[in-house]
């Protein structure tokens, strides 16, 4: 759980950083229904994004767990 809060806090200093959180100063009022339409998909596609790969992250982690708990069990009962 630190370690997805760490990594998005970190992709939030670099999107900081690269300027994506920024808009543009002026928008011709016939763009800007589309592009917050746009906006709105391309920022559920990275949520999704970023979610899946941080779920990746905590099933490794947990099975890494199970894992060495088990080898744990298994050594013990072996000596």
């Amino acid at each position: 759980m630190f370690q997805r809060q760490t990594e998005r806090i970190k992709r939030g200093k670099a999107q900081a950083r690269r300027g994506d959180d920024a808009e543009p100063q002026f928008q011709p009022d016939s763009l800007v229904a589309g592009a917050s339409v746009v906006a709105a998909i391309v920022e559920a596609e990275n949520s999704l994004e970023i979610e899946v790969h941080d779920n990746k992250d905590e099933l490794k982690t947990k099975l890494k767990e199970i894992l060495r708990e088990k080898s744990d069990v298994f050594n013990s009962k072996k000596s």
